[in-house]
């Protein structure tokens, strides 16, 4: 569902910034801030979640040899800093330009692509259906709860987008390449997590090197180091795609001036915006260091939940917008201007469907609240209570959804893609999103909520002063001001 909502934004929006964007036209520059904001941490815990899980995998590797030679203080508080040497490494290659970078993609998604078909074939040979004796040991609610925080292996199409700019025809060839890539991801991923659930007792799986330990329990010593060395290849493609798609947003957002502008600027030779590389590999460093893997996967699946949701909700604005996503203008008014968001003016939209839209939004909080309240509620009274309070909202976030759909008129703009049954289509999209954010713990959301504090204290004293948008109006309001002066000149010069 949020690869659709974003296979429509690439061919509307066909602009660096993926996400960040594509909320600055539809939800305003606030809005977009924050969700660019979001996806610096998102991206940056990738790159920090996916080394650290690699040096596990070369840990494994080496029999433990990398984990024993870490100092013991540093063991104990589970810091480490091999995966910032890793990081470090990462971000030297990224410097070096994007046709470097794409090149060493290639080849390690190619090994990784072959691993996952080893595991899958050879895999089946030591499958047994034994092991799905106890299915589901920790209960259904697990699956949904494992969900949110594997979400980071489906990000794939999110860094198709942030680069979609560079492609020779987004508005085809991006759509495109998204629906394959969620199709590839998921056949892959669910042959090898049945070979592998079947393969080992879920009781005896080593969590920093699954699949490797896998092939270990059953004696296949060989195939254990051929998917560590596979493991490892796959996830150094995962870091550089991750900070590629991390610099891309740092500077989409320095161009409009919401963070600091000298972040910015790109190498001449290498066409890079090397000194955003460097600070989001030293944050990306610190995260690594001092944060362990599960607390790491569990903020990155936040951040990238979060940023799913508001691109849900922001494909139902362009498409019942009347107004030309990147002029700003009316469809059938043909004019150039530079990229205007949609709720820049206050009568960009009419009031009716703006409240339509933000009752759906609060009903979906409110449901999912509840969704989130009821599994830990003991008392049946309270519980029961929950379950009516729950069917209100489903209803009235339903029937808001409906009027909405009702006074709402789809604009005509011709595109070559466009996501079926809008607006319940996202709208489903954006309520799943929410709910797998409520089945992360509360150490994800209080650290995502520090970092956007941290943001929009930047927003507050630095981006409302310089952003794009901000000097715009400004100079419009200056030129307004002008015009008062010469008419009141002019008057005056008249009654004289």
């Amino acid at each position: 569902m949020s690869a659709a909502c974003y296979a429509e934004f690439a061919c509307r929006v066909p602009k660096a910034g993926s996400a960040y964007v594509y909320i600055y036209l539809t939800l305003g520059e606030l809005a977009a801030f924050v969700i660019g904001w979001n996806l610096i941490l998102e991206h940056s815990l990738a790159v920090a979640a996916i080394s650290r899980a690699a040096i596990g995998y070369i840990d494994a590797l080496t029999n433990e040899a990398v984990q024993s030679s870490l100092p013991t203080y540093l063991q104990e508080h589970s810091w480490d800093y091999y995966s910032v040497i890793f990081i470090i490494i990462i971000g030297i290659l990224v410097c070096c330009g994007i046709k470097s970078t794409t090149l060493f993609m290639k080849f390690f998604s190619a090994i990784n692509i072959l691993v996952l078909c080893f595991v899958i074939a050879c895999g089946l040979a030591l499958a047994d259906i034994n092991n799905w004796q106890d299915f589901l040991p920790f209960g259904a609610a697990s699956i949904f709860e494992g969900a949110a925080t594997a979400y980071y292996g489906f990000i794939g199409y999110d860094i198709i987008t942030v680069s979609s700019e560079e492609a020779i025809t987004p508005g085809r060839s991006v759509p495109i390449a998204i629906m394959l890539t969620v199709l590839i991801e998921n056949i892959l991923y669910l042959l090898a997590t049945i070979v592998f659930t079947l393969m080992i007792p879920y009781t005896e799986i080593i969590e920093d090197a699954g699949l490797s330990s896998a092939f270990g329990y059953n004696g296949w010593k060989w195939a254990e180091t051929v998917i560590s060395v596979g493991a490892v290849a796959a996830m150094t493609a995962a870091i550089i795609m991750s900070a590629v798609a991390m610099t891309r947003a740092v500077y989409a957002m320095a161009c409009d001036g919401t963070i600091f502008k000298f972040l910015g600027r790109v190498n001449s030779k290498t066409q890079v915006p090397v000194i955003a590389t460097i600070a989001v590999t030293i944050i990306t460093c610190l995260s690594a260091f001092f944060i362990d893997l599960e607390e790491l996967a569990q903020m990155f699946s936040l951040g990238t939940l979060l940023a799913y949701m508001l691109v849900a909700l922001g494909s139902i604005v362009i498409r019942f917008h009347p107004l030309d996503l990147i002029t700003g203008e009316p469809f059938e008014v043909t004019k150039t201007s530079e990229n205007a968001p949609l709720f820049r003016k206050h009568d960009t939209w009419q009031t009716e469907q703006t409240c339509a839209l933000l009752a759906f939004v609060v009903f979906t909080i409110f449901a999912n609240v509840c969704l989130a309240v009821i599994p830990v509620i003991d008392n049946n009274g309270a519980a029961v209570s929950c379950y009516i309070l729950l069917g209100i909202f489903c209803l009235l976030m339903i029937g808001s959804l409906v009027y909405f759909s009702y006074i709402s008129e789809e604009n005509q703009l011709p595109v070559e893609y466009k996501i079926p049954f809008s607006p319940y289509f996202p709208a489903a999209s954006a309520f799943l999103n929410m709910y797998l954010m409520t089945q992360l713990n509360l150490l994800a959301w209080t650290r995502v909520g520090i970092w956007l504090v941290m943001g929009l204290a930047v927003y507050a004293f630095y981006g409302n002063f310089h952003s794009t948008l901000e000097n715009t109006d400004r100079v419009e309001k200056d030129i307004e001001k002008i015009d008062q002066r010469s008419k009141v000149q002019i008057f005056k010069e008249d009654t004289s």
